[in-house]
This record gives structure tokens, sequence and C-alpha cells, in this order.
């Protein structure tokens, strides 16, 4: 968790204010990191331990793990329970994510939702082409963004599966048609809320793969 990313614009008289120095915190983190499985008062520690030590290191964004595997964590009416959190797949009695966004937000720090869309486990995605899948997403969405005054919505690089056959017969313009139904209705989504609120994508580095799995980053940059 030392190790910072940097992505700033290059202007150094503009970088105090638009460089963003951030942390992805992952799921598969949260049992080492003391996240799971823990009461209230454990969980609030060890997450101001985490948010501490980022922001020791110089850091000023944290991407937070929200939603893995078709899940939350934190008390959802879209999704189940993350098990990254509770073993049982339960809430545990208290709100992890409304305890994360204020901690993050005590130590100066920036915090977005980060979600995977699709992924339900290594084996099964939502489909993409059903108009059911977008509306959980977007609806998962509003529920963060409504509840939670988090600093952004974030996606990876998990759209359509290399390892589904089922999916290996779609065309690839239209695995990035589907997709980009998804990403404009969560934009949308996401800016009718606060236009300062942010929605960003991770893609992977390769452009070919991307567009060979729905991620159509020359329409998002265009």
């Amino acid at each position: 968790m030392a190790l910072c990313l940097s992505l700033g614009n290059g202007n150094k008289a503009q970088a105090g204010s638009l460089q963003t120095k951030g942390v992805w915190v992952s799921c598969f983190e949260f049992e080492e990191l003391g996240l799971k499985d823990k009461t209230e008062a454990q969980f609030r520690a060890n997450a101001n331990k985490i948010f501490a030590t980022i922001r020791a290191n110089g850091c000023n964004t944290v991407y937070f793990h929200v939603r893995a595997y078709d899940d939350a964590i934190y008390p959802s009416s879209v999704a189940g329970f993350s098990k990254y959190i509770s073993s049982d797949g339960k809430a545990p009695g208290y709100d992890p994510l409304k305890i994360l966004v204020s901690l993050a937000h005590s130590h100066k720090l920036k915090i977005h939702a980060w979600m995977n869309p699709y992924r339900v486990s290594s084996t099964k995605i939502l489909d993409p082409a059903s108009e059911t899948t977008t509306a959980r997403i977007v609806n998962q969405v509003k529920e963060i963004i409504n509840r939670y005054a988090v600093d952004g919505i974030h996606f990876d690089d998990y759209f359509y599966p290399t390892n589904i056959k089922k999916y290996k017969k779609v065309p690839a313009a239209t695995r990035r048609q589907n997709v980009n139904v998804m990403v404009r209705k969560v934009y949308q989504t996401v800016k009718q809320k606060k236009k300062s609120l942010k929605f960003g994508i991770s893609p992977a580095g390769d452009i070919t793969y991307c567009e060979k799995i729905g991620a159509d980053v020359r329409t998002w940059l265009s």
C-alpha cells in the first residue's frame, strides 16, 4: 500500500490541485488488513490505520472495492453482502462503507467506490446485453451515490470475459456497443447527482485487448 500511482497532467503549476496519487484497496486484501469478520470497533480502528498509512505515504485518493462479485460491502437492496467483509455473507450489524467514507475524509483523502460491474464469479458474469443487467448496475450506483458521500465511482478492466464459451461468439463491435450502453447510463446517473462527482474507468493497458473485451476506450476519450 506504500505505492502511489501519480496521474498528473504534467503541468507543474497546477500539479498541487490536479494531481491524483491513488491507492487501490482490493477485496482480496480485506482479511490481511483486518477488515474481515470484525466488530465495529475493530473495523473502525483497522480502517483508520489503513487511511493514516495511505496519507502518510503522500497519497490523496483511495479506490475502495465496494462491489467485486455482484455484491456490496454495505447493506444493499440491490446486491448481497460481500463475503470478503463477512464470511457468512450477512451484514455485520454496522455499515462498513459509511465508516470508510467518514474515516477517509477525516484523513483528507478522497474515496471512490470501486466496482466490478459484470463479474459474478471467475466463471460467470451478468449478461452485458441484458437491460436487466444495466438496470442492476445503475441502481447500485444510485444507491451508493445517494447514501454515501463518495467522491466518485470507479470501474476497472473487467468487462466481457475471455474464458466463458457463451460470449466468445459475440462480435467485438457488439461487445463495445453493449458496454457503452451501460457506461453511458452510469455516467449520466453520476453527473445528474452532482456534476463534480467523478466517474472513471481504468482499462487494461493494451488497446487491442480493451476493444476485444468491450472496453471502447477510443469512444470514451473522444
